[in-house]
């Protein structure tokens, strides 16, 4: 009922009402297992189709800022993912957070417990993203990281656009330019995730919950800056010479 009575709160907010000050009491997440249930519950809810996931906190220093020793996982769900380009309408978004980063598209299956090279050979192509986050409570960490992921951890839109070498992890330049055209620089090579060690743990975190990977499927693998408000207008995140994410979200 815990589940259930946050799940259904959540929805309500996904699908276009206010923002939550606060979950219904006694349905509050103390634990990462018992977000990660209201999420499940979040998802059959909504009902839409499951095209991939997305990875946040998948540094060591992420995590350990945040008191945990593994990523976190959401859905991206249908609708979710959008083109470079793209013009978001009015209101698509509360809070929205640019977050530059590296998306995989899969050719197959890397198996429930592969180890970063297996991720690699099922691969089927290396994406420039931009992640969209947002969230469904007034304050995204009323509840800490168990709030943030029951919300499914705050996905919201993911950007895609051009195909790069997997060495353009560590080799772009990056930087964000939001609405306003304030830059944000991007970290260091050393201190970005690593797209294939993320989803092979990601591909154990749903084995271990009876899921699998399979083509087609797109993940997104952590932030490659740190996660910034963004206000309305035009948004950039520039990798250099491998080319850049253009979205327009209208005020």
């Amino acid at each position: 009922m815990t589940h259930e009575t946050a799940a259904r709160a959540l929805h309500a907010a996904l699908a276009g009402g206010a923002p939550l000050q606060t979950l219904p009491s006694g349905s509050v997440p103390g634990t990462l297992e018992a977000a990660y249930g209201i999420q499940d519950r979040l998802i059959a809810l909504d009902g839409r189709a499951i095209l991939g996931w997305k990875l946040a906190l998948s540094t060591a220093g992420a995590q350990a800022a945040n008191g945990l020793d593994a990523p976190t996982v959401g859905p991206l769900l249908s609708g979710m993912i959008a083109p470079t380009g793209t013009a978001f309408a009015a209101n698509t978004f509360r809070q929205p957070e640019i977050e530059p980063e590296f998306a995989l598209v899969l050719a197959a299956d890397p198996g429930a417990d592969p180890d970063a090279d297996a991720v690699r050979a099922a691969t089927g192509a290396v994406r420039l993203a931009m992640e969209i986050a947002d969230t469904r409570y007034v304050t995204k960490t009323v509840y800490g990281q168990p709030g943030i992921i029951a919300d499914l951890n705050c996905g919201a839109g993911l950007v895609l656009g051009g195909e790069v070498p997997p060495d353009a992890v560590r080799e772009a330049r990056i930087q964000v330019s939001l609405g306003d055209g304030t830059r944000v620089a991007g970290f260091a090579p050393e201190n970005r995730p690593d797209p294939f060690a993320a989803t092979a743990f990601l591909c154990r975190f749903l084995a271990g919950r009876g899921c699998r990977l399979g083509a087609g499927d797109v993940i997104t693998t952590g932030t490659c800056a740190p996660p910034t408000r963004t206000p309305p207008g035009a948004v950039r995140c520039d990798f250099g010479m491998y080319g850049a994410v253009d979205v327009t979200i209208a005020g």
